[in-house]
């Protein structure tokens, strides 16, 4: 299936499409868009289908937020044409990077190994909540896509539970930070991409990358029906994460171009999204102010773990509608996918028993809500990390988590891959007419690469102080000793402060 950018109304259509089958290796050809609205390239026939449930509910006001305004004249497709660009991976940075390079001059095709996420076909899986701070909400902003659905709702701040109390409390300006729901995000991403760019951007979805030739500049994918099919770029984008097939391409063709790791899948989780309390529950029991109708506040709950995890995390964030989501984490010392749990937690009354350490907080009704959920969803396996030497080479480009993986504990990851997009659009707009696009990705890379450098540096050196690489680390027993001595300090000085009135 494919969403493309015509539209009845304000609403995005869903046609079906089959890409030519394999076919042999030719430069890429550059294709001219004279219509305002899309049209199917010459490598895609179409083929008439009826109206399905899905494209109604595309159809609908829960997909199209006709309310929101567009673009301004300055953000539209202005740049002469600079050729054919291939997406790989249609999160939030192969969203947001379609919008760029359409509005920079490409044609773009956009390639997602998994089903459209409408309402229909959403995958709850590996939808979890991400930390927006104005970084990557600028980022998005300045692409012309209007983000107040998401600021209506900010991001108050967090709070700790160690053994039924509250321990710490990290308070955010209201207006810096958002808890966006990731498949929500790529959603809105997908529907202003194609009110913004008309017919520059055609989405493919179920379609897998098998390999990429870079010398010949081509890429081969796997359709939904098993079908091969081969299609020339001019320029490559890897947004695959931090599993990246464009990136190990890369490395296995390139001698010189070897990504470094430094953590591998050394975490696990699972999710639970929209849970309200049953008719017959009482209302979660949490601190006065905990709790705010006007602004999302996340709360992190350390659990006991069942062997062989370790450092068991829950996390818990109200809705504006009223409900919860949220997941638990844990470490783990394998890197095996079968059953990372050892049998610990596997049938819904598992983790109904393992939920009971949330009790009084969260009542019965809910507990059952959430483990119904988790039991029936897969682990999602993170915590891995890593940086590239560099982030193109030829026409391939990498963006996001196939280039600078970092830990998901201080919420960097997807700002800063909101921002290579944001920058690669800012690259666009001040390309000399005569830039090559060779050139184009050079300048870029400079331009971007020392940020990347030292994200993935501070990234590592506080896990380190977080106790995450062990406790044998002069990094961590350096941020213990400042906690211990501050807190003293704060205990002497801050009586002494209230006693002379400077302190109320």
């Amino acid at each position: 299936m494919l969403l493309d950018g015509r539209h009845r109304h304000g609403s995005a259509r869903l046609v079906a499409s089959q890409p030519d089958k394999l076919r042999p290796y030719s430069r890429p050809i550059v294709r001219q868009r004279t219509a305002p609205q899309c049209e199917l390239t010459k490598q895609t026939r179409t083929a008439s289908m009826t109206v399905t449930s899905a494209q109604k509910t595309l159809d609908s006001p829960a997909w199209q937020d006709d309310s929101l305004q567009h673009a301004a004249a300055s953000h539209r497709h202005t740049k002469p044409a600079r050729g054919t660009a291939v997406i790989i991976g249609a999160g939030p940075a192969g969203a947001l990077s379609a919008i760029e390079l359409a509005q920079g001059g490409f044609t773009v095709e956009v390639y997602e190994q998994r089903p459209l996420p409408d309402p229909v076909h959403r995958n709850f899986d590996r939808s979890y909540s991400l930390a927006m701070s104005h970084r990557g909400m600028g980022a998005v902003e300045k692409a012309g896509v209007d983000m107040q659905r998401f600021k209506a709702f900010p991001y108050k701040g967090s709070m700790i539970w160690r053994k039924g109390h509250v321990t710490e409390v990290f308070h955010e300006p209201m207006s810096s930070k958002v808890l966006v729901e990731r498949m929500e995000l790529v959603r809105h991403l997908i529907d202003r991409a194609n009110k913004l760019c008309g017919g520059t951007i055609t989405w493919h979805w179920e379609y897998a990358c098998e390999a990429v030739d870079v010398q010949q500049q081509r890429v081969t994918f796997s359709g939904p029906d098993g079908s091969k099919i081969s299609t020339a770029f001019d320029l490559l984008l890897g947004a695959d994460g931090v599993n990246s097939r464009v990136r190990s391409a890369l490395e296995k063709q390139v001698p010189e171009f070897k990504g470094q790791w430094f953590g591998r899948m050394h975490r696990i989780d699972k999710f639970f999204h929209q849970v309200a309390p049953e008719p017959d529950d009482s209302s979660p029991q949490t601190p006065k102010g905990e709790l705010d109708s006007q602004a999302s506040v996340l709360r992190f709950y350390h659990i006991n773990s069942p062997p062989p995890l370790s450092i068991g995390l829950m996390y818990v964030q109200n809705n504006a509608n009223g409900t919860f989501s949220g997941g638990v984490g844990f470490s783990r010392g394998s890197e095996s996918k079968q059953d990372p749990t050892g049998g610990a937690l596997t049938h819904q009354g598992d983790y109904e028993s393992f939920l009971q350490q949330l009790d009084p907080i969260y009542p019965p009704g809910m507990r059952r809500s959430i483990a119904k959920q988790m039991a029936q969803r897969p682990w999602f396996f993170s915590g891995s990390t890593l940086q590239v030497p560099k982030l193109h080479c030829g026409r391939v480009l990498l963006l996001g988590d196939a280039a600078h993986a970092v830990s998901a504990s201080f919420g960097q990851g997807v700002n800063a891959a909101l921002e290579d997009c944001s920058m690669l659009g800012q690259a666009l707009r001040n390309a000399p007419e005569a830039e090559t696009i060779d050139q184009l990705l050079s300048r870029f890379d400079r331009e971007r690469y020392a940020d990347v450098y030292a994200l993935g540096h501070m990234d590592r050196f506080a896990e380190e102080m977080a106790g995450h690489k062990g406790k044998w680390s002069l990094p961590y027993w350096v941020f213990q000793t400042h906690l211990y001595i501050n807190g003293w300090l704060h205990k002497i000085v801050h009586p002494m402060l209230i006693g002379l009135g400077y302190l109320g």
